[in-house]
């Protein structure tokens, strides 16, 4: 666990274990901390390097009033530069894959290979309708209000069902973050970041071999945003999982693990 600075900003990154070098990009209310539980598999063959972005985690809080998604990009840039990595390959999910488009798209000679699961390259009306409610929600500055707002269109209706327990033992440990007025902050300014977020026409420049992976219940990122990416991107492949909302690794872990490893690998 470390840090190193970029632009007097603390960015917190974690490396596990030895091999190709694998990048793993959180989605906007995720941390390094989400894929410990995924280590053990994806660290036996491949070192794994997981970053926390500013605004997440343990990195610093963003000294100032606004950024844009590219402020995330160049910080990332910096980072490889700082390890010594000339190409990497990348598996990201939602704000990490739109941040890996941006990346992969600027610097394509540094991508290997790309894995995007629940992204999209734009935001539309419907999105923005979405981050809106977030943003309504985040300004009442009340943890039950913002999960209610948040939290149910992250997980498909098949997984909430199946998995009751475990998303009630969620709502217990998120409804206190969720009240906090730090956290807040720093989600406004995350969902302010990618609100005008449109690469679609950057996608062409992207030569990484990509998979692009969406979800049949995903309420967040539309299906056909997707298909669109997998025609624009060159050396693309495109997967649909059934019964699987937008936090599809949490709902498919065995295969989330599977997909990554498969790609990466061979």
């Amino acid at each position: 666990m470390s840090n190193f600075k970029y632009q007097n900003h603390n960015i917190h990154y974690e490396i596990y274990g030895e091999g190709k070098p694998l990048v793993i990009l959180n989605g906007i209310m995720m941390s390094t901390i989400s894929w410990h539980q995924f280590l053990q598999e994806l660290s036996k063959n491949n070192q794994i390097i997981l970053v926390d972005f500013i605004d997440q985690g343990k990195s610093d809080a963003y000294k100032g009033e606004f950024y844009t998604y590219s402020f995330q990009t160049e910080m990332l840039r910096e980072l490889f530069d700082y390890l010594k990595l000339n190409k990497v390959n990348i598996a990201s999910i939602s704000y990490g894959g739109q941040i890996a488009l941006d990346f992969s798209s600027k610097y394509p000679k540094r991508v290997e290979k790309l894995i995007l699961f629940n992204t999209t390259s734009y935001i539309n009306e419907w999105m923005t309708e979405i981050f809106d409610l977030w943003l309504a929600a985040g300004k009442t500055r009340n943890g039950e209000i913002y999960y209610r707002a948040t939290i149910p269109t992250i997980y498909s209706s098949t997984f909430f069902k199946e998995q009751i327990k475990w998303m009630k033992d969620r709502e217990k440990l998120l409804i206190p973050l969720f009240s906090d007025e730090v956290f807040l902050d720093k989600m406004e300014r995350l969902v302010l970041s990618t609100k005008n977020l449109n690469l679609f026409e950057q996608l062409k420049n992207i030569t990484a071999d990509t998979l692009i992976v969406a979800s049949t219940e995903d309420y967040l990122t539309p299906i056909k945003a997707q298909e669109e990416m997998h025609k624009e991107i060159k050396n693309s492949n495109y997967i649909l999982i059934p019964n699987a909302g937008h936090a599809s690794m949490y709902e498919k872990p065995k295969l989330f693990i599977s997909l990554i490893l498969g790609f990466i690998n061979n």
